[in-house]
C-alpha cells in the first residue's frame, strides 16, 4: 500500500513564555506561529473571510493581547493510505483519532499542571497539493480567555519532566475521574456547569463516603496543598465558602452567589490537589484516613507515606 504525508496543527488558547520548550510525546511539538500564518490556517481550513484582523483567529484566544505570536501544536506522519480504498480511509481514520487522544491526554496535564485555561479549541489534520492543505479532518470551536500558562524555560523543562512521568500512565479510577472533571470545567459550558465539575472533582478525591460532607472535604484539601497552618486555614475557609455557593445553587436554583466564587482560586487549590495525589500514588482511602490524622499545615508528612509504600 502506498504511502502518504499528513500534517496536524492545533492552537493552543491562553499561552505564552517558553512553551515552545516543553516537549511532546511525539510525533507532536509546539511550535511558535505568527497572526499571518495562524490566518492562513484558519482561513484554508475554514474558507476565506472578508475580515481583518480574522475574528476566527480572535476566538482561539491563541495570541495574546498586544502580541503577535501564539503557540501551536503540530505534526507531521507518513502512514499507509490508498486514497481510492474504503478501508484505508477508515483505517486512517481511526488512527488519526488514536493520536489525537493521546495529544488530549498532554494538554489535560499542561492545563492542570499550570492551572490555566490550557485548550485546543481548533485541530485540523490535512495533507498538502501543489502547496494547498486539503483537510482530512477537523474539528472547530472556541475559547474562553482564562489563566495563560507561560513558563520560563526552566518552568518548560520541569514540565516536560512532569509529562515524560505521568502521559500515559495507569492511574487510579478516582484520579481519572477527577482528570476528566477538570477538563470538563475548561469546555465552554455556563460558569455555574463549570463550578459543578470542579468541586465534583475535588470530592471525587477527598470524600471518601457517598453522602457529600463539606467539613471533610475541605478539611482534607487544606490538609493536603495548605503549606502553613494559615494556608490551610485559609483554604478551608475559602473552600466552605464555594460549597455554600454550590449548595445554594443546587437547591434554589439561583446564580446570584455565583458571583462571589473566585475561579481561579478554585482551580488552582483543585489543581494542586490532584498534582499532589498522582505525586503519593496512594489509594484514595489511605490518603483520606491519612489527612484526617494530620493538622493544617502538616501536608507534608503524606510525602512520607507515599515514599514508604515506594520503597524511595
Amino acid at each position: 500500500m502506498p504511502e502518504q504525508t499528513f500534517y496536524f496543527a492545533g492552537p493552543l488558547s491562553n499561552t505564552g513564555g517558553s512553551l515552545r520548550s516543553v516537549k511532546l510525546a511525539p510525533p507532536f511539538k509546539i511550535e511558535r506561529w505568527s497572526y499571518e500564518k495562524l490566518a492562513s490556517l484558519i482561513s484554508e481550513m475554514q474558507g476565506e473571510s472578508d475580515w481583518h484582523p480574522d475574528h476566527r483567529v480572535d476566538e482561539l484566544y491563541c495570541i495574546p493581547e498586544f502580541a503577535s505570536t501564539g503557540h501551536v501544536v503540530t505534526a507531521c506522519i507518513t502512514l499507509e493510505h490508498d486514497e481510492s480504498n474504503t478501508q484505508s480511509f477508515l483505517k486512517l481514520h481511526s488512527e488519526l483519532e488514536a493520536l489525537d487522544k493521546r495529544l488530549d491526554e498532554q494538554i489535560r496535564l499542561l492545563s492542570l499542571y499550570f492551572s490555566a485555561a490550557v485548550t485546543m479549541p481548533a485541530r485540523y489534520w490535512f495533507s498538502l497539493s501543489n502547496g494547498r492543505r486539503e483537510m482530512m479532518s477537523a474539528s472547530e470551536g472556541h475559547a474562553e480567555k482564562g489563566k495563560r500558562a507561560a513558563p520560563t524555560y526552566q518552568e518548560a523543562l520541569k514540565v516536560s519532566a512532569f509529562l515524560s512521568n505521568h502521559s500515559f500512565e495507569k492511574r487510579a479510577e478516582f484520579i481519572q475521574i477527577a482528570l476528566d472533571h477538570w477538563g470538563h470545567s475548561h469546555d465552554t459550558i455556563p460558569r455555574h456547569m463549570q463550578l459543578l465539575s470542579l468541586v465534583t472533582a475535588l470530592e471525587v478525591l477527598l470524600n471518601p463516603a457517598q453522602t457529600e460532607l463539606k467539613h471533610r472535604v475541605a478539611r482534607a484539601a487544606a490538609v493536603l496543598i495548605g503549606t502553613t497552618k494559615e494556608d490551610s486555614r485559609d483554604i478551608y475557609a475559602g473552600l466552605s465558602k464555594i460549597y455554600d455557593v454550590r449548595s445554594q445553587i443546587v437547591h434554589t436554583g439561583q446564580l446570584k452567589s455565583l458571583q462571589k466564587v473566585h475561579f481561579w482560586q478554585l482551580r488552582w487549590w483543585l489543581s494542586r490537589a490532584i498534582l499532589a495525589v498522582m505525586d503519593l500514588g496512594l489509594p484514595k482511602d489511605q490518603i483520606c484516613a491519612a489527612v484526617v490524622e494530620l493538622g493544617f499545615g502538616q501536608g507534608s508528612k503524606l510525602k512520607r507515606i507515599g515514599s514508604t509504600r515506594d520503597g524511595r
